[in-house]
Order: structure tokens, then sequence, then C-alpha cells
């Protein structure tokens, strides 16, 4: 793999966030259930176990997948979200009905 692309450093994406929304690092543990000095190891490490990176999701009420999601390279193939593409389906028959008027 080429260091073209690296991975975003999973314990930085999380610091973000918790800096962006003044969460402290012994609230996260809190409800993480884990202690406040391995919150800090976490946020050092650039890649996290699943696992991990799930349970700071559900403790921290964030969709961090999604986030790194949106991190992929521009040309990198995405799963469409069926959702979306129905709201795309009404937005163009509301814009044939309004060309029509």
């Amino acid at each position: 793999m080429s260091n073209q692309n690296p991975h975003p450093h999973l314990g930085n994406l999380i610091r973000a966030y918790m800096s962006k929304n003044r969460i402290t690092k012994a609230e996260a543990g809190r409800k993480l259930g884990v202690t406040t000095t391995e919150v800090v190891k976490y946020l050092n490490r650039p890649s996290l176990q699943f696992h991990v990176l799930w349970n700071f999701c559900i403790a921290l009420q964030y969709d961090f997948l999604s986030e790194l999601q949106s991190k992929f390279p521009e040309n990198f193939p995405k799963t469409a979200d069926p959702k979306m593409a129905e709201l795309q389906k009404e937005i163009e028959i509301f814009e044939r009905l309004l060309r029509s008027k």
C-alpha cells in the first residue's frame, strides 16, 4: 500500500471531536468504562481496533465511521445511500414540475 493516501490518525480524529465538543478525557473514560489513562493511550494511537472505535462512537454519540468514509480519496467507490437516491429522485421531480409552470 502506498503512503500517498495514509489512513487518518484515529486518535487525533477522536481528540478533535472531543475538543470541539468540550468532552474531557475523564468524561470519555467514564462513558467508555475505562480509566483516563486508557483514553489518553487510545488518543495517541494512529489506529484502533474496530471494537474500540465502535465503543467511542457509542459512548460519545458520534458516527466516526461516517467521518472516516468522508476521508476516502475522491475517486474511491462509495456505497450509495438508498435514502439519498430516493431524495434525489424527488428533487428531480420537483425541478421538472417547477420548469413546466
